[in-house]
């Protein structure tokens, strides 16, 4: 999801109203590999993340990112 389509989405709200929100950028991924994310890997699992989103059970953030870079380095994306 791009920032812009976030905010969008939050238009709707009532400013006070209380909400749970969960996102990534690529700095944290950075963060937690103490590594740099490249942006075709970091894209990747955006759109796998997209496809399949995380529930309240799994944390998809790390596992789309571990499929991006298998995906990636062994020619399948």
């Amino acid at each position: 999801m791009k920032v812009s389509e976030a905010i969008k989405a939050l238009q709707g709200y009532d400013l006070d109203e209380e909400i749970m929100v969960q996102w990534y950028a690529k700095e944290h991924s950075e963060y937690m590999e103490d590594d740099e994310t490249p942006v075709n890997v970091w894209n990747r699992a955006v759109k796998l993340f997209e496809d399949d989103p995380c529930d309240a059970e799994s944390f998809g953030f790390v596992d789309c990112l571990d499929k991006a870079r298998d995906e990636i380095e062994n020619g399948r994306a």
